[in-house]
């Protein structure tokens, strides 16, 4: 009988312990406005603080390779940041969840620009028809970077 007690208490906390874990892990989908109503994706898990409290650290462009691109070309940019923060008694805490912000070139939208743990990235494929020149490509709340394109050798 108390053997059966036992058993029967160690999968009932067993089921707690789970269902408290699978609880925590919910993920869901926030939407932040910006001040220029751009929203990145941001997926914050339920048990850390409140979006509300939490501080972006805007993505920072820092190179694009290479830095002059023919027009239909391949290219990537690279940079940092792209991930939230906030204080507490604590410290200072860091949500490196991955995240995506919109990519806008010469004002234009242009694609997305993938950031996880500090980290952002992106490749992408110039338009055929973009004219030789100077161009901007900057993200949301970020950077901007200017880089060249240049028709033939």
């Amino acid at each position: 009988m108390k053997s059966e007690i036992r058993t029967k208490l160690r999968v009932l906390l067993f089921l707690i312990l789970t269902l408290s874990i699978q609880t925590c892990a919910v993920q869901e989908q926030i939407k932040t406005t910006t001040k220029t109503g751009v929203s990145p994706t941001t997926t914050v898990s339920c048990c850390g603080p409140s979006p509300e409290e939490m501080e972006w650290i805007w993505p920072e462009l820092m190179e694009v390779n290479p830095p002059v691109v023919s027009p239909g070309g391949e290219f990537e940019i690279t940079g940092n940041g792209g991930y939230r923060i906030w204080r507490d008694e604590r410290g200072v805490g860091v949500d490196e969840t991955a995240r995506t912000f919109d990519l806008f070139l010469d004002g234009d939208p242009f694609g997305k620009l993938q950031c996880h743990i500090h980290h952002c990235e992106g490749k992408y494929i110039l338009p055929v028809d973009i004219s030789p020149g100077s161009h901007v490509l900057y993200t949301e709340g970020g950077s901007e970077i200017s880089f060249d394109v240049k028709v033939g050798d």
